[in-house]
């Protein structure tokens, strides 16, 4: 897996739902998924109630895109319009660059 910034989709092989993000360091945000899934604790809920139900091994990480920084919400969005994945609960992507998140 590349350091790279991104934008990825957890693809679900039993019935093909998809959650679509992006990241500037693709590596990263697959081990901290993966941490969070592994838990229960991951922040999309639906990705994570697929895990529950179906198994780590139905759901596959697949980078999509590799871009610049500033690129990752916009192709991040081009791909939620055109594919609307099921596991996204935001119809917007939005970077949280540069914001601090609350516990």
């Amino acid at each position: 897996m590349v350091s790279l910034p991104g934008v990825y989709q957890w693809r679900n092989v039993v019935n093909d739902k998809r959650y679509i993000g992006s990241t500037s360091n693709l590596r990263k945000r697959l081990g901290v998924h993966n941490g969070g899934l592994r838990t229960g604790r991951n922040p999309s809920v639906p990705l994570q109630r697929a895990y529950n139900k179906y198994g780590p091994e139905a759901l596959v990480f697949e980078p999509l895109i590799l871009c610049r920084p500033e690129n990752l919400v916009w192709f991040e969005q081009m791909l939620i319009d055109q594919l609307h994945p099921e596991y996204n609960v935001r119809p917007l992507a939005n970077s949280n660059c540069g914001n601090k998140l609350s516990p």
